[in-house]
């Protein structure tokens, strides 16, 4: 099996990023549920710097995976045999959910 070599730094800045939204929601986003919380924590207010640095981050691993050797086919291939699998269950349990909602509403209301 191939050894894959991990940047723990960008571990790190995926738990900078990952804390800023996960704070911005809980101080920033409803005030009306936590109305002191931007008095709290006012740097949570730069929260959506999070998302950014995500992407970053992302078009940095792709990047790195690009160049790894493996070109635009085997990143392709990795990509979608990773990501597909719960894309489609993920789909199967949504749809089935809507289906029987739909049901029950063409039943004349709900249960």
């Amino acid at each position: 099996m191939a050894e894959t070599r991990r940047m723990t730094e960008l571990d790190g800045l995926r738990a900078i990023a990952v804390l800023s939204v996960v704070l911005f929601h809980y101080f920033q986003r409803f005030p009306e549920f936590y109305p002191y919380g931007d008095s709290l924590l006012p740097l949570a207010g730069y929260g959506n710097l999070g998302v950014h640095l995500f992407f970053v981050i992302s078009g940095f691993v792709i990047t790195v995976s690009l160049r790894s050797g493996n070109g635009l086919r085997g990143f392709l291939l990795k990509r979608l045999l990773r990501l597909w699998p719960p894309l489609a269950v993920c789909a199967v349990i949504h749809f089935r959910g809507h289906a029987s909602d739909r049901q029950r509403i063409q039943r004349g209301g709900a249960d």
